[in-house]
C-alpha cells in the first residue's frame, strides 16, 4: 500500500532516482522543492520529487489524494499522524541513545504506547472523514485491518498494562548521609499531600489543571541508576516482562506504516505550499494530463519561485498554447522582459502536473512527457568565450540525439555569442531537427524570423509596457515578432539603448 503509487500503475513504491535531475537548476525547480520541503529534513522528501510517475493513472491517483486534503478532517488527521509519529521516533531515538538498559526499556515502551495511540487515532479520523481518493481509502482499509491484527492488539494491550503496572509501583528512598536505602512502600506518610495541605490556605480561587506529559530526558546519573536497579530487584517479575517486551517487539514498526508516514508528509508539504498560493490570491488548478502528445493549453500561469523575490501582487501570469501541428514556441523580445522565466514556467507546469500536484495556473491541459532537456548558459562557459560555442554545440547535439516525441526541450538563448548569420543558421538546423522529432519545445532567441520556419513553430513575444522608456510588461503573447529585439539587444551591448543614452545626457525629458 502506497499513497504515491497505485498498485496497478507500478510495482514499486519508492523512486529509484536519488540525484536531482539535471534540468532542476535551469528551470528553478530546485528552489521550488527547497521551499516545499523546508522544515521537514527528517523525512528526506527531495527524492520523492525527482521521478514523476510515468503513467497517467498514477498522476490521477495523486491528484485525488490532494483533493481529499482540501477536506479539513483529512488534512488534520494526517497532520496529527505526523505529530504522533514524530513523538514515537523521539522516544525510539532516546531509547537507543541512553546507556541504562532499564531506561532504554522504559522509553521503548513509551514509544510503543504512543505509536498505538497514533495508529488508533488516525484509523478513527480517516474512517470518520470518509476519503474519496483510492489512495486514502486503501490507507483507511489497511489501518482497520492492521489495528485489528493479533500482533498489534497484543502489543498495545501489553504496553498499556505494563505502563499501568509501572505507575502503580511505590517505593521509599531513605537517604542518610552517603547511605541510600530503597525498600517497598509500607504506608508511610505522603509528604506531598502534607505539603499541599500546608499551602492550601494560601489558595485564592480555583486552579486550572495543567496536564503534564513526561518529556524525554537524559541519562540517569549513577545514584539514580542504582535506585532504579534496586527498584528492579524489588519488582523482578515486572522488570523482566519490561525487558521481554522490548525484545519481542523491537521491530514493531511495519514498513507500510513507515512509508505512510513519509509519503503523507510529502502530500502535506505540497499542500501547505499550494495554500500559500491561494492565500496570496494566485491561481491554482488541477491539470489534465493526457497519455499521448497533444495540445498544450495553459492559462494564467506563474512561476512559484517568483514568490521569493517579489510581492504576489506584482507577479504577472502568462499563457501557453500549442494546437494542431504546433510543437515549438519561439520566444523573442527585449532583454529582462520575462523570456527566460516564461521558458522555465513551461517546464515547471508540466513537471508539477505529471508529479500529480496542483499547478500554479488558472487552467492547464498538457501531455505526459518522458524527459525534460534544458540548454541554459553554464557559468563555466561564460568565462571562456573561445570554447563557449563548442560546448553549446555539444550539449545541443546530445539533446537532439536523446529527445523523443514525448520529450520537453527548453533552449534558452543558444548561440547568442555568434554572429547573426551563424546564430540564424544554427538555430534553423536545431529547430528543423526538433520539428522532425515532434518534441514540445520552448526556444528563446533574439532572431524572430526563426518562428516562421514551419507550421510547427509559433511566435511568442515579450511585450513592453512603454517602448519609449523600455519598461517591461513581463507579459508574453502569441504574435509575430516586430524585428526589433535583436536591434535593441545590439544597441544595449554598445551602450546605445534609450535608457543608456538618456543617462549619458543627464536624464532628458521623457
Amino acid at each position: 500500500m502506497s499513497l504515491l503509487y497505485p498498485i496497478e500503475a507500478s510495482t514499486r513504491s519508492e523512486p529509484v532516482q536519488a540525484q536531482e535531475p539535471a534540468h532542476f537548476r535551469d528551470v528553478l525547480l530546485d528552489r521550488v522543492v527547497g521551499d516545499v520541503t523546508a522544515g521537514r529534513d527528517e523525512y528526506h522528501l527531495q527524492p520523492l520529487f525527482y521521478e514523476p510517475p510515468t503513467s497517467v493513472a498514477a498522476t490521477a491517483y495523486r491528484q485525488d489524494v490532494f483533493r481529499d486534503l482540501e477536506t479539513p478532517g483529512i488534512c488534520d488527521a494526517l497532520t496529527h499522524f505526523g505529530e504522533g509519529m514524530r513523538d514515537v521516533r523521539q522516544c525510539g531515538d532516546l531509547s537507543l541513545r541512553l546507556r541504562n538498559p532499564r531506561q532504554q526499556d522504559r522509553w521503548f515502551l513509551e514509544g510503543v504506547a504512543r505509536y498505538g495511540q497514533t495508529i488508533e487515532r488516525l484509523a478513527d479520523q480517516l474512517m470518520a472523514a470518509a476519503p474519496a481518493s483510492t489512495g486514502l481509502q486503501a490507507t483507511t482499509d489497511y489501518l482497520q485491518d492492521y489495528r485489528a491484527s493479533e500482533r498489534f492488539r497484543a502489543m498495545t494491550e501489553a504496553a498499556t498494562a505494563l505502563i499501568g503496572e509501572l505507575a502503580a509501583v511505590q517505593h521509599v528512598v531513605h537517604i542518610q548521609g552517603s547511605r541510600v536505602v530503597v525498600r517497598h512502600y509500607q504506608g508511610e506518610a505522603d509528604y506531598g499531600a502534607r505539603v499541599a495541605d500546608t499551602f492550601a490556605k494560601f489558595r485564592q480561587g480555583p486552579v486550572a489543571p495543567y496536564p503534564f506529559r513526561e518529556a524525554p530526558s537524559g541519562d540517569l546519573n549513577h545514584i539514580e541508576a542504582r535506585i532504579v536497579d534496586r527498584v528492579a530487584q524489588l519488582e523482578p517479575d515486572l522488570f523482566q516482562r519490561l525487558e521481554t517486551f522490548h525484545r519481542d517487539y523491537g521491530d514493531y514498526l511495519p514498513e507500510t506504516v513507515a512509508r505512510l508516514d513519509r509519503e503523507s508528509q510529502w502530500y502535506l508539504a505540497c499542500h501547505e505550499y499550494v495554500e500559500r498560493w491561494r492565500a496570496a490570491r494566485l491561481p491554482v488548478c488541477y491539470p489534465t494530463v493526457a497519455a499521448e502528445p497533444g495540445p498544450v493549453v495553459i492559462r494564467g500561469a506563474f512561476h512559484p519561485a517568483l514568490m521569493d523575490v517579489m510581492p504576489p501582487g506584482h507577479i504577472v501570469c502568462n499563457d501557453f498554447l500549442l494546437m494542431g501541428p504546433e510543437r515549438i514556441l519561439v520566444v523573442s523580445g527585449p532583454n529582462q522582459g520575462g523570456k527566460t522565466t516564461y521558458a522555465r514556467l513551461f517546464a515547471v507546469v508540466h513537471y508539477l502536473a505529471q508529479l500529480g500536484c496542483p499547478v500554479p495556473a488558472e487552467h492547464a491541459s498538457v501531455s505526459r512527457f518522458d524527459q525534460i532537456f534544458t540548454h541554459f548558459e553554464r557559468e563555466e562557459e561564460s568565462g571562456h568565450p573561445e570554447s563557449k560555442l563548442e560546448a553549446e554545440l555539444r550539449r545541443v547535439r546530445d539533446i537532439l540525439a536523446t529527445a523523443t516525441e514525448d520529450s520537453l526541450v527548453i533552449i534558452n538563448e543558444a548561440f547568442s555569442a555568434t554572429t547573426v548569420r551563424d546564430g540564424r543558421e544554427l538555430g534553423h538546423r536545431v529547430l528543423e531537427r526538433l520539428t522532425v522529432l515532434g518534441a514540445r519545445t520552448v526556444y528563446v532567441t533574439f532572431l524572430e524570423e526563426l518562428s516562421r520556419l514551419s507550421d510547427a513553430t509559433v511566435s511568442v513575444v515579450a511585450l513592453m509596457a512603454s517602448k519609449a522608456s523600455g519598461t517591461r510588461a513581463f507579459r508574453l503573447v502569441r504574435q509575430p515578432g516586430d524585428g526589433q529585439a535583436y536591434a535593441a539587444s545590439l544597441a544595449a551591448r554598445h551602450g546605445l539603448s534609450y535608457d543608456q543614452i538618456r543617462a549619458q545626457l543627464g536624464g532628458m525629458p521623457s
